[in-house]
């Protein structure tokens, strides 16, 4: 595992590490994909890249008013997002990067320091 810890506003939920046994996110593991919100990490019915569609963003788009960047881990490799699925984030204002998981997770942190509305959708790298 990489550590990867900005320093982060207290309370905040910061990605600790990350590497093929899940995430550390503000010292709580997680074994499988999630979404982290400044203020929540949830579980992310997602095991591939491959496995995304509309319903994968769904709590995801139920925090839009919160959210202006989603930055999206795609696994080990970067691939491109479906153009119909960033069309309908930017559709409710939210922005969204795709690239490899690891980017993801230092990406959030730094952009989570500079106080933006920022959320992380990562795809576990089993």
């Amino acid at each position: 595992m990489q550590d990867i810890t900005p320093l982060i506003l207290e309370g905040k939920k910061t990605i600790d590490s990350y590497g093929e046994s899940g995430f550390t996110i503000s010292k709580e593991k997680f074994n499988s994909s999630v979404v982290v919100f400044p203020d929540e990490v949830l579980l992310w019915n997602v095991e591939s890249f491959d496995g995304l569609d509309e319903s994968s963003f769904a709590k995801i788009l139920s925090k839009s008013d919160d959210i202006d960047l989603l930055l999206l881990g795609v696994g080990k490799e970067f691939k491109f997002l479906d153009s119909k699925l960033v069309k309908m984030l930017n559709k409710v204002g939210i922005s969204v990067e795709s690239m490899d998981t690891g980017a993801a997770c230092r990406t959030y942190n730094v952009l989570l320091s500079e106080g933006r509305k920022v959320a992380a959708a990562l795809i576990s790298l089993q």
